[in-house]
C-alpha cells in the first residue's frame, strides 16, 4: 500500500453537521432524527446552556433501543474530564470511539456503525433554564459506511445501595462472552476499595488511592475527584483491555465504603453483535 492509498482509504473522521432538533425549550425534550448510513465516531451537542445540571438527560436510540442514557453532568464533568478531552462550556460530547487509545483498532472499538435501514434518534431533555431560551444543534465525526455492525456501544447508569460501612457486594447482572465493560465510574467519594471476582478468582483489587495513582500516571487520564474509576484499559489498549463479563457462577464487584448512602455508577459497555472476520479485524 502506498501513501496515496493510505490517504484515500485511511481512518480520517470527518466533521459533519446533523439535522435540526425539534422541540427545544425549557423543561422540554428535544429530538433529532439522524440520517443513518455512516459510521459515527462521536456526536457533539452544542447549546447556550452551560450549566451541566440543566441538561437533565441525553439519550441516543438505535432502532428503538436506548444505547445512551446519561446527563449533561455525566458527559461533561465525568467522561470528558476523566479522558481529558477538553471542550468549551456548552459542548457535550458522546464519544463512541476512543480518541485517547494507543492503537487504531483500540481507537475504533465502539464506533457506531449505522446501516441504511436503521433509525437513529438523539433526545436532549432540558431542565428549567429560567429566562434563558435554550438553543441546540448537533454535529458529528463520521467515517465511511460499513456493511456489517460488529459492536454496539452503550452508556447508562445504575444505582447501588451499600448496606454496611465496609465491604459490600454487587453482582453484575449480565454474564456473557459478547458483553464487555469499558469503564465503570462510581460517583462517590465514599468508595475506598474495589475488588472484582470472576467466580472464585480475584481478577482486580485496588484502593481508591492506588487506583488514582495508576490511572493518572500516564497523563492520558485525569481521575475525577470523588469518583472511583474502574478502567481496565486505562493504558490505552482498549481492544485487548475490554473487560469480559463471562463467568460460570458470578461476576462480583466487592466495594468498600467509608459511609452509607446511595451510589450512582456510570456504566460504559460494548456488546458484540456479530462475529469478527479476519479481514474486519485487520
Amino acid at each position: 500500500m502506498n501513501l496515496l492509498e493510505i490517504a484515500v482509504n485511511g481512518f480520517k473522521p470527518t466533521p459533519v453537521e446533523l439535522n435540526n432538533f425539534v422541540g427545544v425549550g425549557s423543561n422540554q425534550r428535544a429530538s433529532l432524527q439522524v440520517t443513518p448510513g455512516a459510521t459515527f465516531q462521536m456526536i457533539e451537542l452544542i447549546s447556550n446552556i452551560t450549566d451541566v445540571t440543566k441538561i437533565a438527560k441525553v439519550e441516543v436510540e438505535l432502532n428503538g433501543n436506548t444505547i445512551v442514557n446519561c446527563t449533561g453532568y455525566d458527559l461533561k464533568s465525568v467522561l470528558e474530564a476523566y479522558t481529558k478531552r477538553s471542550r468549551a462550556a456548552g459542548r457535550y460530547v458522546i464519544n463512541f470511539f476512543n480518541p485517547e487509545a494507543s492503537t487504531l483498532n483500540s481507537m475504533r472499538l465502539g464506533e457506531l456503525v449505522t446501516l441504511p435501514s436503521d433509525t437513529l434518534t438523539v433526545y436532549v431533555t432540558f431542565g428549567d433554564t429560567g429566562a434563558t431560551v435554550p438553543t441546540l444543534r448537533a454535529r458529528a465525526l463520521v467515517t465511511p459506511s460499513q456493511p456489517v455492525r460488529y459492536f454496539i456501544p452503550k452508556v447508562y447508569s445504575i444505582n447501588i445501595d451499600p448496606s454496611v460501612v465496609g465491604e459490600n457486594h454487587m453482582s453484575w447482572p449480565l454474564r456473557s462472552g459478547s458483553h464487555f465493560i469499558r469503564r465503570l465510574h462510581f460517583l462517590s467519594g465514599n468508595v475506598s476499595k474495589l475488588q472484582v471476582y470472576r467466580d472464585d478468582l480475584k481478577v482486580y483489587q485496588a484502593s481508591a488511592v492506588d487506583n488514582a495513582q495508576d490511572l493518572g500516571e500516564g497523563g492520558d487520564n485525569a481521575p475525577v475527584a470523588n469518583v472511583f474509576h474502574f478502567d481496565p484499559a486505562h493504558i490505552g489498549f482498549h481492544w485487548e483491555g475490554a473487560f469480559p463479563t463471562i463467568a460460570q457462577k458470578e461476576l462480583a464487584f466487592k466495594y468498600d465504603v467509608t459511609a452509607l448512602g446511595g451510589i450512582k455508577v456510570l456504566v460504559e459497555t460494548i456488546d458484540q453483535v456479530n462475529a469478527i472476520t479476519t479481514s474486519a479485524a485487520a
